[in-house]
């Protein structure tokens, strides 16, 4: 993965577990994607995320899960 455009994200330097964490899960991705909504590099994020499926948390505003659907109805790899 290309990580220079991580330089110019929102989250940088935002704790992971609002990203990644389990607990309160609802809450802390819309939390999440707050900092997604305005992110400059947010489609690079989101591309980098279905280009790995083994990516989990919040990328790109989007979630593992969703990912995981538009993968299936992409064709690419779940």
């Amino acid at each position: 993965m290309d990580v220079e455009w991580i330089e110019f994200a929102n989250c940088r330097g935002v704790d992971p577990n609002l990203f990644f964490g389990h607990k309160g899960a609802s809450l802390k991705t819309a939390k999440a994607f707050k900092y997604c909504e305005a992110c400059a590099v947010r489609e690079v994020c989101l591309s980098e995320a279905m280009n790995d499926p083994h990516l989990r948390g919040v990328w790109g505003g989007t979630t593992y899960e969703s990912r995981k659907r538009r993968r299936r109805l992409t064709g690419l790899p779940a």
